[in-house]
């Protein structure tokens, strides 16, 4: 991540923004600065991913989950994303980005994100998996349950991430977990 001033910020931020739980939705308001531009003037398709990691950060120590990972040796990981682009972002055009646990299964914790224009245009969307990882690999849900008191319970994957964990299968040859 390259954006230091935004990710100092959005320590700080963290602490005086209230706790949530690691299910809540997060919601970031961000203004477009000139770094954030591509050769086409508007926000550059890589950014939308960094700034994707400034809320993974919010919900992380505000949910109080990473400090409890940092004790037990697990670090939060991404592992892969798919994402659709709408409409541009400009120079100092405000946006807000939006994420939320919405699926499961035992290794990985699915995501939906959105960036969306002051007036309520979508720009971009999509959905992330994240796991947590320690030094013996990826560590199962039910095990960061217990670790987090969080009850994951059972759920339903969305289509659209069945068809991406679908596709992920063929691009590797093998299942991902």
């Amino acid at each position: 991540m390259n954006l230091y001033f935004r990710l100092i910020w959005t320590i700080i931020r963290s602490f005086f923004r209230p706790k949530i739980n690691f299910s809540d939705e997060v919601v970031l308001k961000l203004r477009i600065f000139p770094n954030d531009l591509d050769i086409n003037r508007h926000l550059n398709n890589g950014r939308y991913l960094t700034i994707l990691d400034l809320g993974s950060i919010d919900l992380f120590l505000r949910s109080g989950v990473l400090v409890r990972a940092i004790r037990n040796g697990f670090r939060p990981m991404i592992g892969g994303l798919i994402v659709t682009y709408r409409n541009s972002l400009s120079l100092f055009e405000q946006c807000t980005l939006t994420m939320k646990l919405k699926a499961w299964d035992d290794y990985w914790n699915y995501f939906k994100f959105e960036f969306r224009k002051v007036d309520g245009r979508l720009s971009a969307s999509g959905y992330f998996k994240g796991a947590f990882v320690s030094k013996n690999g990826l560590v199962p849900n039910n095990v960061a349950d217990e670790i987090f008191e969080y009850k994951h319970g059972f759920c339903e994957l969305p289509p659209a991430v069945e068809n991406w964990i679908r596709a992920e299968n063929h691009l590797s040859g093998e299942s991902i977990t």
